[in-house]
């Protein structure tokens, strides 16, 4: 717009991009006469934005903007009454306080998010300046905040919006959570938008940059958790959607009414939840909705937008999620460490989980029936017992050795592995059970071994009682391929869980020695007791076995082939 006489346009540009970008941008200043160009590191409506040459790193901070705000000043007489209504002097100071906060939560405090929307919602009092103030000490707590946006392959880029709500943790007139859980009626939630590499969009670990995030409180008054997941998820494709369309028009694609949809689906999309039950609602071609009938429309628009192309629906553990910091007031690390990093992996990854540990609660024998005798017995000379006695105190899912493995409690059906591990690459199981009894006798007993899961009719029946512990594991495809390649010995005393021993404190110090198959000689009584050395010259196998006898049956060699032999003697220079 051109300025009249005797004015002066004054605005900001800000702008990216290559060298011919640049140079389109320097001729639009010859144009319009630029009163200054800065690039690499500059101030910009409050936000610090420094490139980092080296790496092309951008970092934007507002730590200037932080030392600029300043509490409310309460008089001590004031703070006696901290139900008391504000004056127009103390309104104002508070409106102009929290929209301070505001602005720095939509630039660069996407973590505060939560703290700040519960504030909003309550109704101006002298306690509501006072929590102000506390929670701008929090904000000046961490002044260096800031957001990095890392260089991304852009092939294939997609859009992934991460959604995750807290059920009842707002009061209905007043925005903060409050000590009486019945004045809690409504749900906070929170999404982050990212900007997703092709290989994040796979499931895989990859990069991302962040487009948007929000933390608000839902509209609806929520009965259960998953009512208030599933609209939180709703939200999280509402929201995907808009930015496709962004992502399509700059990627040049056809938005004309004829073309909009084709074009955005062309952008991958894909929404992650942490709540299962909303992820195997959304993702059933049942046509029941649940027992809450007035959820079903939205049930039924989220299965409608997964018919489009390009459009997917995950779930991630609890743990690997980092945008329950925007639902809650809880510990921040998590979601500064993931942010900082610029990387992330929806399925679960040991490197990306919060860093706790719950404990599980038991339940005390008396309530336990009297369980029921199935599968087989494993012998108690069997060497994988201690291994399944050690396993059995860390339930949940693990990956170890390229084995998928879950350990739980008081279970009454198989497991498998899905949605932790896909199921293609995990199609095999081997499942034990701890039968304890009101005797005070246990006893572990196998239910299957490599079953193919996938060609169960119902792959998580029931086995007909309950088990103290149930310990299932899925070997990955490759290395079962591998395995039943190699001739291994055929005693069929051993399970596949044979393994894991490679992660037990035996073979610490052997951490690449491949144990296969289901056993490894005939007559092995002592199969995997001990890990020794092959006492022959130029044999350099480890041996399965506690003697080291010019045979050497037990010999496993790492890299082994079908067909190798096992040592025979002095000079057999191994396999």
């Amino acid at each position: 717009m051109a300025a009249q006489p005797g004015q002066r346009h004054v605005d900001d540009l800000l702008f990216g991009g290559d060298a011919v970008a640049k140079q389109s941008l320097l001729d639009l200043g010859k144009e319009l006469g630029f009163g200054s160009l800065e690039e690499g590191e500059f101030q910009y409506c409050g936000k610090r934005i420094k490139q980092d040459v080296q790496t092309g790193t951008i970092t934007v901070s507002m730590e200037e903007y932080h030392s600029n705000l300043h509490p409310i000043k309460v008089l001590t007489e004031r703070k006696k009454d901290v139900h008391s209504s504000l004056n127009a002097g103390e309104l104002k100071q508070l409106r102009a306080l929290l929209g301070s906060l505001q602005w720095l939560v939509a630039q660069v405090r996407l973590d505060m998010g939560y703290h700040l929307s519960v504030l909003q919602g309550e109704k101006p009092c002298v306690g509501t300046m006072l929590r102000a103030n506390a929670l701008l000490k929090r904000f000046k707590d961490n002044p260096g905040f800031s957001l990095k946006f890392k260089p991304l392959n852009l092939a294939d880029v997609g859009v992934m919006v991460l959604t995750d709500s807290s059920l009842g943790n707002v009061r209905a007139n007043n925005g903060s959570p409050g000590e009486e859980p019945l004045e809690r009626l409504y749900s906070q939630s929170c999404y982050f938008v990212l900007l997703a590499e092709k290989s994040l969009m796979e499931g895989k670990r990859g990069g991302f940059a962040v487009l948007d995030a929000r933390s608000h409180r839902l509209p609806r008054v929520c009965r259960s958790t998953y009512a208030a997941e599933l609209l939180g998820t709703k939200e999280g494709f509402d929201v995907g959607q808009f930015v496709r369309g962004h992502i399509a028009a700059i990627m040049g694609y056809p938005l004309l009414s004829r073309n909009v949809d084709a074009s955005t689906d062309s952008i991958g999309l894909t929404v992650v939840t942490d709540a299962k039950d909303v992820y195997d609602k959304g993702s059933s071609d049942t046509p029941s909705y649940g027992s809450q009938k007035s959820l079903a429309f939205t049930v039924a628009w989220i299965r409608g937008m997964l018919q489009r192309a390009n459009t997917s629906l995950r779930w991630t553990s609890t743990e690997n999620m980092f945008v329950d910091a925007g639902t809650k007031d809880m510990d921040l690390d998590h979601m500064h460490r993931i942010l900082d990093e610029c990387e992330w992996c929806a399925k679960y990854t040991s490197s990306f989980i919060k860093q706790t540990n719950k404990g599980n609660k038991m339940r005390s024998a008396e309530t336990c029936p009297e369980p029921s005798i199935v599968g087989e017995p494993v012998s108690p000379e069997d060497a994988l017992l201690p291994h399944l006695t050690t396993l059995s105190e860390c339930t949940g899912w693990h990956e170890r050795s390229g084995y998928g493995v879950h350990v739980a409690r008081k279970a009454r059906s198989f497991r498998t592995p899905s949605p932790r591990f896909e199921a293609t690459d995990f199609p095999h199981r081997t499942t034990f059970a701890r039968l304890d009894f009101k005797n005070g006798h246990c006893e572990w007993r196998k239910l299957e071994d490599r079953e193919n899961y996938m060609d169960l009719q119902n792959p998580q029946a029931l086995f007909g009682t309950t088990a103290a512990v149930l310990a299932g594991m899925n070997p990955q495809k490759k290395k079962m391929d591998c395995e039943l390649s190699m001739d291994s010995c055929m005693c069929q005393s051993h399970a596949a869980t044979a393994a894991l021993t490679r992660d037990s404190a035996t073979l610490q110090d052997k951490p690449d020695v491949l144990l296969i198959g289901k056993g490894y000689s005939d007559g092995c009584a002592s199969c995997m007791a001990k890990l020794v050395e092959c006492s022959r010259d130029k044999c350099m196998n480890q041996c399965i076995s506690n003697d080291k006898s010019a045979a050497c049956t037990g010999c496993v060699k790492r890299g082994c082939r079908p067909g190798m032999k096992a040592c025979s003697g002095l000079n057999a220079g191994g396999h």
